[in-house]
């Protein structure tokens, strides 16, 4: 049997952002893919994050309380 070697890298990034009283004044992050294998995710009850299904642009709902989203990246998909 052929021996299979891996590298073992990993990669954590955490992303906090502070509350802003005038939200109608923040501007967004701009429409982009996740490269690596999967992002987690951890939203609050403030709406805004959305993900691109086909053509489609669908919100996402915040998970139940503790939950949390997964998003598949670029390296998984065909």
């Amino acid at each position: 049997m052929k021996e299979l070697s891996f590298s073992e890298t990993k990669l954590y990034v955490g992303h906090c952002h502070p509350y802003c009283s005038e939200p109608d004044l923040t501007v967004g992050s701009v429409s982009h893919t996740d490269s690596g294998v999967s992002t987690i995710l951890i939203q609050n009850q403030v709406p805004g994050l959305q993900v691109k299904h086909g053509d489609v642009w669908v919100e996402v709902e915040p998970p139940l309380h503790g939950g949390f989203v997964v998003n598949v990246g670029d390296f998984l998909q065909g």
